[in-house]
């Protein structure tokens, strides 16, 4: 479960309608899949409104986001290969910047 607070949820519409929505969750649940194209595929046919379509991630999985017909928001992800993705350093300097680099003298 995510709180839909701070990063990387952003501050927009998407965001506030989920915190206070129908439902007023203010969380996504999340669910680990085998295939996120063939989940989101499946989404879209039951008459869930896909929110966020498939992607690679810089922190290292493949998600999708949809919203069923409840008003329930699910993300749907599945880790990708160690040599597909930059890891967690990628998606930090994506955010805040490259990391400033440290020189301890002896």
């Amino acid at each position: 479960m995510d709180a839909l607070t701070g990063l990387p949820f952003p501050n927009d519409e998407r965001e506030r309608q989920t915190k206070t929505g129908p439902r007023g969750l203010g969380v996504v649940v999340g669910l680990e899949v085998a295939d996120v194209d063939a989940v989101a595929c499946y989404c879209r046919s039951a008459g869930c409104q896909v929110t966020v379509d498939p992607v690679d991630a810089l922190w290292g999985e493949r998600y999708c986001e949809c919203v069923d017909r409840y008003g329930y928001c699910w993300k749907f992800f599945q880790l990708l290969p160690e040599q597909k993705n930059d890891g967690l350093d990628a998606a930090y300097d994506s955010w805040f910047g490259p990391a400033a680099e440290t020189n301890v003298s002896d």
